[in-house]
């Protein structure tokens, strides 16, 4: 069973791309009034230290933030920007959380900076060490999720996507062997919940983002296809045997058994290479 994406990898970050493309094309020019309800935005944060999406005329909010508050924003600031960021709501119509931030990065300044910082993986770990996790999962209804930025089963899978695209995941284990402990531990709380989690595929695609790359490069996940076309860094690659271990009885593979192969696989990895 191949994923669709081995198949349709080009024809997906078009279609995303072009979707960017449609959004910054779709701006209008600011009236006088939208100008200046971005300079009391900008006046705002100068006087309290934060910044807020301003509300345009029309009821649309102004996402673009001015270049010279940009510049002096804190790495900890724009994390809180992404995630209030009107476009995170629309993360769900997205088939894998990695297109959604091809996508977002492209029509968002405030994380394409913040990705694009030196050493901002360090905030991005301070941030995610501060969830514990005990809180990586919760039932609270979408409909409630209003402040993403002190959601914190949000803001958690939000951070490991991030740490998977500033980094090589690899790096992490060199460097930061603590940090594949947690994600390890973090993702397991995650199936162990997962019929309780209401942002499960979302937050388990971001714990295979940083997850899948490692086992792969270790040797521990195949890297191509039986047929030698080579699978997305993200993609598990299932045929054969692995899929018949996986499958149930009437032959069907779910996300929650490869995710319970993928961690239990993980924890091997951490045993050989890491303890």
């Amino acid at each position: 069973m191949k994923s669709i994406r081995k198949n349709l990898p080009l024809l997906m970050l078009t279609l995303v791309l072009c979707t960017a493309c449609q959004d910054k094309n779709a701006e209008s020019v600011p009236s006088d009034k939208d100008v200046s309800t971005r300079s009391e935005a900008i006046d705002n944060y100068y006087q309290t230290g934060e910044y807020n999406f301003p509300t345009n005329e029309d009821g649309t909010i102004d996402t673009t933030i001015p270049d010279d508050v940009l510049l002096l924003l804190s790495n900890q600031e724009l994390i809180r920007l992404v995630l209030l960021h009107p476009r995170v709501d629309s993360l769900s119509y997205y088939n894998t959380i990695d297109l959604f931030f091809v996508s977002f990065r492209s029509t968002f300044n405030g994380l394409d900076y913040l990705l694009s910082k030196d050493g901002v993986e360090n905030t991005l770990i301070e941030e995610y060490f501060s969830i514990p996790v005990s809180q990586v999962a919760s039932n609270l209804p979408r409909s409630q999720y209003i402040d993403k930025n002190n959601a914190r089963d949000f803001k958690n899978f939000f951070l490991e996507a991030m740490l998977a695209i500033v980094n090589e995941p690899i790096y992490y284990a060199s460097q930061k062997p603590e940090l594949l402990r947690l994600v390890h531990d973090k993702f397991r709380k995650k199936v162990e919940l997962a019929h309780e989690t209401t942002f499960y595929y979302e937050s388990s695609d971001a714990s295979r983002m940083f997850i899948i790359p490692i086992l792969k490069q270790s040797g521990l996940l195949e890297e191509h296809y039986e047929d030698g076309g080579e699978a997305l860094p993200y993609d598990l690659v299932l045929e054969g045997a692995l899929e018949e271990a996986l499958a149930s009885p009437d032959g069907v593979v779910t996300r929650l058994a490869e995710d319970r192969y993928i961690v239990d696989l993980f924890a091997q990895y951490i045993e050989m290479y890491i303890d």
